[in-house]
């Protein structure tokens, strides 16, 4: 039986809870194998929109839901072209191209993060695709009106997670200025 995961834990098995969590879009923190109180709070989350004890505790049911305890997934390498642009402005899409490299499986499901980080504040949008081996498809993600209702400086970070939710290597970076048309 796995080891409960609490508050306060370290290593190898709170950094898979984390990119699981982020997988599954419940968290933004930082990647970091500590179980510190961002990591918490997503979890809290996860269990009440589950319905389950909201306790912080990583035991059997919150395992399960996050499929951490899974053997036997595909082994997949996919390639990530991240958005480059110097302005946004409203209506615009980030638009990220994944292209399935190497699968045990002729398609995947991906899910694509970004966290925003602006004079606004932060934020994060996710999109979710099927990639299909020999094929590109486009994730396309909304700037969060948090951040797209302010002009200022936005830097983002981005990552791709697989249909198991394990972080692929290809994380991207950049940032952008928000540019919104005059109000009259």
């Amino acid at each position: 039986m796995a080891e409960l995961l609490v508050p306060g834990s370290t290593g190898p098995e709170v950094t898979e809870l984390q990119n699981k969590l982020v997988g599954m879009g419940y968290f933004v923190g930082t990647v970091d194998g500590v179980f510190g109180n961002k990591t918490a709070a997503a979890v809290a989350y996860l269990q009440s929109c589950h319905g389950l004890d909201i306790d912080a505790i990583v035991g059997p049911q919150v395992r399960e839901l996050l499929d951490m305890d899974a053997g036997g997934n595909i082994n997949v390498t996919m390639e990530a072209t991240w958005p480059t642009l110097d302005v946004w402005h409203p209506g615009l899409e980030l638009v990220v191209q994944l292209r399935l490299i190497d699968a045990s499986a002729a398609s995947t499901g991906a899910r694509v993060v970004m966290q925003f980080r602006s004079p606004a504040g932060q934020d994060h949008a996710v999109d979710e695709v099927t990639v299909n081996q020999g094929a590109t498809t486009m994730a396309r993600l909304q700037l969060p009106d948090s951040i797209a209702g302010t002009q200022g400086e936005v830097h983002w970070t981005g990552w791709v997670f697989d249909g198991a939710g394990q972080q692929m290597p290809d994380e991207g970076a950049g940032s952008f200025r928000v540019d919104l048309p005059d109000r009259v």
